[in-house]
């Protein structure tokens, strides 16, 4: 971790994403005195602190809001995971502003979404670096398989993400990495 705030100059905000269960939580966890915000059930058998798993988006903010604006000796702040605050953001911009998931782009639907989680989110994110924390942003990754009339068929596993959230928030972090099984024999 030391090694990446030199890299960065300061703490780098993160981006990881693999499938459940592969150890997304487990490297938030091995960050600096972890706090995690959690959007959805996974951080229980790991021995870290973390709020309650949230039932609204304005829950959630409050949650992160406190790590960002109040004392505390927190290191890392872990939201976990992306997939779960997707949701909250989908409920609560359903409601509010009426946001049309089936058109899927445009200002309402994921695109909508994708922007008002960078307006919402990043500043809080941003307060908590200028604090001297590392920052880690989890998602789950789908999987499918690219046919190839070449030879082998070729095995993707981007974000389970909509591509329009993808692509608005990938580019405002400092690192990303995919997390993938290895096998040897």
């Amino acid at each position: 971790w030391s090694a990446a705030a030199e890299v960065f100059k300061g703490q780098p905000m993160i981006w990881v994403y693999g499938p459940p269960g592969i150890g997304n939580s487990t490297f938030g966890a091995g960050g600096p005195k972890p706090i995690f915000t959690q959007t959805e059930a996974g951080v229980e058998n790991l021995n870290v602190a973390r709020f309650p798993v949230p039932t609204t988006l304005d829950e959630f903010l409050r949650n992160l809001t406190l790590v960002a604006n109040e004392p505390h000796d927190y290191g890392t702040v872990v939201i976990d995971t992306l997939n779960g605050l997707m949701d909250l953001y989908c409920k609560a911009k359903k409601e509010e502003k009426g946001y049309d998931f089936v058109t899927f782009s445009g200002h309402s639907g994921w695109g909508g979404v994708a922007r008002d989680i960078k307006v919402d989110l990043f500043p809080l994110l941003t307060k908590c670096q200028q604090r001297g924390m590392y920052v880690v942003i989890l998602a789950h990754a789908g999987e499918y398989t690219r046919k190839n009339p070449f030879g082998d068929d070729l095995v993707v596993a981007p974000p389970s993400l909509p591509q329009q959230v993808w692509k608005e928030l990938h580019g405002q972090m400092d690192a990303s990495g995919r997390a993938a099984y290895v096998y040897t024999t």
